[in-house]
């Protein structure tokens, strides 16, 4: 998604404190029973998926339980039902666990989304003040050559990204020259101050010729979701 996702209660760096304490003591709990295998150990256990688990589970009800002669020596009926309770909770706990790792990854895919949303603006903002102040325009062109051109540009060529419905004015644009669509949404292409009708619609993975007198475009991307990229050559 590449717009700005609420964020009801954030992760504080207190609360984050609070998750590693806890999560220290579920260690000391878990480390009491890990039980350390070998290679050949590992390779030798048993694969009991969800057929072997009712297997399990018939054997039990229709053989220990109403015939306890059939249990061999080497285990009680006892011991057998506490390693069925023990492999509940084993799974439920993982479960547990894997349920706090979805939380936690999902919300950090939320928040990386939103600061490159963040980032997305301001980079388009500084693209505006770039013509008047020297300083910006050098960290832009440092930022665009090292994560916007996403390939090794011929001279005089420049990648840039596009936020969703985003619209960007492009100066001393070179005619006849390509203008590439790097990202995953249509861009559309136009002179600046032209007319819609001579509007050109850039499919991802595509390229176009910038007409000629084209010096300055407007480039906007047609997806109101995704972010865009392209490249353009221009005159320094």
């Amino acid at each position: 998604m590449s717009q700005v996702v609420p964020i009801a209660n954030n992760l504080t760096p207190a609360i984050f404190a609070t998750i590693v304490t806890n999560v220290a003591a579920g260690h000391t709990i878990a480390d009491a029973i890990k039980i350390a295998l070998n290679q050949a150990q590992k390779k030798g256990l048993i694969k009991v998926g969800p057929m072997r688990r009712s297997e399990i589970a018939s054997i039990h009800s229709q053989l220990m339980v109403p015939y306890p002669k059939t249990i061999p020596s080497t285990f009680t009926l006892t011991e057998f039902e506490t390693l069925l309770q023990e492999e509940t909770d084993s799974e439920n706990a993982a479960f547990l666990c894997y349920a706090l790792y979805i939380i936690y990854k999902d919300h950090g895919e939320i928040i990386r989304n939103n600061l490159m949303v963040n980032s997305i603006d301001c980079l388009d903002n500084a693209r505006l003040l770039a013509k008047s102040n020297t300083g910006i325009d050098n960290a832009v062109k440092d930022i665009t050559s090292k994560y916007l051109s996403g390939f090794t540009g011929t001279k005089g060529e420049t990648g840039y990204s596009i936020g969703a419905s985003a619209i960007i004015n492009m100066n001393k644009v070179k005619s006849q020259k390509m203008f590439t669509n790097l990202g995953n949404t249509v861009l559309a292409v136009l002179q600046t101050n032209g007319q819609p009708i001579d509007t050109l619609l850039v499919s991802p993975g595509t390229g176009v010729l910038i007409p000629k007198k084209w010096t300055s475009v407007v480039v906007t991307n047609q997806s109101a979701t995704d972010v865009g990229g392209f490249s353009v050559y221009q005159n320094s």
